[in-house]
């Protein structure tokens, strides 16, 4: 018999489902397991998800502080409990449709949202079905906790601790790391994959991500990085976002150092193999990702709450810089360009944190649970 697994996510292009993909290419290698991966706004809302993700970009972006605050505060998740209760409830509907349709026998959640749906409507319609939720950031927040969880995979054993602290069972969670797409271990000659970019093989490259939603300033930071007295050379990536791809393409042509700017891409894995530093917010794919390429990261940025957390436990490791004032950026390059054994020991130390078998040793995971329970 066949497996199915299905899989939230929070939308397109976003962390969550990066982890999503990533554990779908590692269930693919088990022959009795089929996959769907569903964007849980779309679901919710068909004609208005484009517009929430909008929305809540512009909320990060603009007034930090309300994120700040909501994000991993008990005293708020406590006081809300009975409103989220009640605001769960209106999906259950939307839930038991897909659940008829597609006929799933384990569900797994990649964002704390869908995740507490479907743990309310487990609890309260008796659905039996095995629940898994994978934690995506370094550290954990109060929104994922429900006792018909009957999986946590965290990254940490910090992470695990904080679980166990707010009353999950211990023997419920594993500590396996942030799943990423089993590419990630590979890896690609640095020299190689620098001249196939049209790039200097000899010179230190930056890799510039994370602007594709306007979340970091990319073109300031390029004028910022002119004042830089060092040898470098810089990949920037823009996403989806047309509109940045042109201005730092002209932006380029001006610049004292030389660039490579690129679109959305699926060969982030060869690029951070080609740089030797990160500049990017720490969200927590793009994290995994960097330590399993032993890549250093500076972080800018950082969307408050969960990737202000993940960059604290980063610096934390040595595997990371915070520059929190953008003016401090060309001091903070500066130093590592003319200190480079510093790039090489924050390297070593992202080796040592990185799990880039973490999709698979959780797909292990999951059907191990999958197998008790049935």
């Amino acid at each position: 018999m066949r497996n199915r697994i299905l899989f939230f996510y929070s939308s397109q292009d976003s962390g969550h489902h990066r982890a999503a993909q990533a554990l779908q290419s590692a269930f693919s290698l088990h022959s009795d397991v089929e996959t769907l991966a569903l964007d849980s706004i779309e679901c919710a809302y068909p004609r208005r998800g484009r517009m929430i993700i909008s929305w809540y970009t512009k909320v990060i972006k603009n007034i930090p502080l309300i994120w700040r605050v909501l994000y991993d505060n008990h005293d708020f998740a406590v006081a809300t409990k009975d409103f989220r209760k009640f605001f769960n409830r209106l999906y259950f509907a939307k839930m038991e449709r897909i659940l008829k349709e597609h006929k799933p026998n384990v569900i797994i959640c990649t964002q704390a949202a869908p995740c507490h749906v479907a743990a309310a409507y487990k609890g309260e319609r008796g659905n039996g079905l095995p629940l898994v939720a994978v934690i995506t950031d370094y550290l954990v927040h109060p929104y994922w906790l429900h006792d018909k969880v009957d999986l946590y995979i965290v990254p940490t054993e910090e992470t695990k601790d904080t679980l166990v602290d707010r009353g999950i069972h211990r023997e419920k969670i594993k500590e396996i790391g942030i799943p990423i797409d089993p590419k990630f271990m590979s890896s690609y000659d640095k020299l190689k994959k620098r001249s196939e970019l049209g790039l200097s093989r000899e010179v230190t490259t930056l890799l510039i991500a994370g602007g594709s939603r306007g979340m970091i300033p990319v073109r300031r930071i390029l004028r910022l990085l002119s004042q830089v007295n060092a040898p470098f050379q810089a990949i920037i990536v823009a996403g989806r976002n047309k509109r940045l791809w042109l201005r730092a393409k002209k932006m380029g042509r001006k610049l004292a150092f030389t660039t490579k700017v690129l679109s959305y891409t699926n060969s982030m894995d060869s690029l951070m193999d080609a740089s030797d530093l990160i500049i990017t917010k720490p969200g927590g794919l793009t994290s995994a990702e960097a330590l399993a390429k032993g890549l250093p990261l500076i972080i800018v940025k950082p969307i408050p709450g969960q990737e202000e957390r993940n960059g604290r436990y980063l610096i934390d490791q040595g595997a990371a810089l915070a520059v929190d004032h953008l003016k401090d950026l060309p001091e903070v390059i500066e130093e590592l360009l003319l200190f480079p054994q510093k790039i090489e020991e924050m390297s070593r130390k992202a080796q040592v944190l990185a799990r880039p078998k973490a999709a698979e040793e959780t797909a292990r995971a999951i059907m191990e649970l999958v197998e008790r329970i049935e």
